[in-house]
């Protein structure tokens, strides 16, 4: 996945500015490159989880789809957490009793935070409950934007 480096610094502040909570979003593009960051709401509120709030999640599926985007990743944040799929992140990210993930082919990006700030960010797909890692490549030159 190529993530700009605009959006990349984007989804760090946002994980920083939600510390010690999980924060979370959507990254809207074709293909391998992304080209929008969508933030959504954390309805959780909690450091160990996270749920999209549904009014910011549907407006950045609009968002997307009145751009002609789709989704190329979903992010959050795992504050004081390995940078590695909790089983609860597992389980949101399949429809509920099967290994049919919700965004298939999407990325599931997670920035680790130690409380000063990233300490890895890394990327992953998901296919029948299996983790892969996925290389995220940091692009400078391509502007990508915020919603």
């Amino acid at each position: 996945m190529k993530l700009p480096r605009a959006i990349f610094d984007a989804i760090v502040r946002q994980a920083r500015d939600a510390f010690p909570d999980e924060c979370c979003g959507l990254l809207g593009g074709r293909g391998e490159e992304v080209s929008e960051c969508l933030p959504v709401r954390n309805a959780e509120r909690s450091p160990t989880r996270f749920r999209m709030e549904a009014q910011d999640q549907f407006r950045a599926l609009q968002a997307l789809d009145r751009a002609g985007l789709e989704i190329t990743g979903i992010y959050h944040s795992h504050p004081r957490s390995r940078c590695w799929p909790s089983s609860r992140d597992l389980d949101g990210a399949f429809a509920p009793g099967t290994n049919t993930p919700l965004y298939p082919g999407a990325v599931y990006v997670i920035v680790a935070l130690d409380g000063q700030g990233p300490s890895e960010v890394r990327g992953f797909r998901l296919r029948e409950r299996q983790v892969f890692e996925e290389p995220l490549e940091v692009v400078d030159g391509h502007r990508g934007s915020q919603a």
